[in-house]
């Protein structure tokens, strides 16, 4: 992180909603939803990772995007706690397949593939 990297963010627009998405990086390769939230602290500039509804329209425009893995990825969208097989799940956010575009409650101490975004202004 010492380093200065030289960002060339690509521009996802659509009348109601527009982002940048984070160039991939190898350094940023899989990592648990809490370390994910650390990273975009680092990153500053406002990035994060993507709600629930942007991982589905990343997912949806993957092959124009880039940089893709046929892998899970974290949002950012919390899992409303739940019940399974007895117990309460309320560590859980949604995690997307990029093979299927199944969206799935996912651990957020598991490990998944990021890719940031942020707003545009």
């Amino acid at each position: 992180m010492g380093e200065e990297i030289n960002i060339k963010p690509i521009i996802y627009e659509q009348p109601a909603i527009r982002f940048e998405v984070y160039p991939f990086s190898p350094w940023i390769n899989e990592m648990s939803w809490y370390d994910a939230e650390e990273w975009c602290g680092k990153l500053k500039d406002g990035w994060r990772l993507p709600t629930k509804y942007e991982l589905d329209i990343l997912y949806k425009n993957k092959d124009t995007i880039g940089d893709f893995q046929d892998e899970w990825y974290c949002s950012s969208s919390k899992v409303d706690s739940y019940m399974w097989r007895g117990q309460l799940m309320d560590s859980y956010m949604w995690i997307q397949s990029f093979t299927t575009g199944t969206q799935a409650p996912g651990d957020k101490k598991d490990y998944h593939r990021v890719r940031f975004n942020r707003d545009i202004k």
